[in-house]
């Protein structure tokens, strides 16, 4: 018998309201953040399996973070 399917709630798409976008965007033009080859911050999060990786003990290795929503 196949499992029932739980809906998920909607995604919160009010969040990027136009001014945050135009926000995020003057920041970047402004160069906000972290400059372009400068090391990142430090910091740590779970894998797939659960397991937490963190940033330094990657280094010297290639590393991608894919933030995002399939929804």
């Amino acid at each position: 018998m196949l499992s029932e399917h739980v809906a998920e709630p909607p995604y919160n798409y009010e969040h990027f309201t136009r001014q945050v976008l135009w926000v995020d965007g003057a920041k970047t033009i402004d160069g906000y953040g972290i400059p372009a080859g400068e090391p990142a911050p430090d910091f740590e999060l779970p894998d797939t399996d659960g397991n937490l990786i963190r940033l330094s003990d990657q280094r010297g290795r290639p590393v991608v973070l894919h933030f995002g929503s399939y929804s």
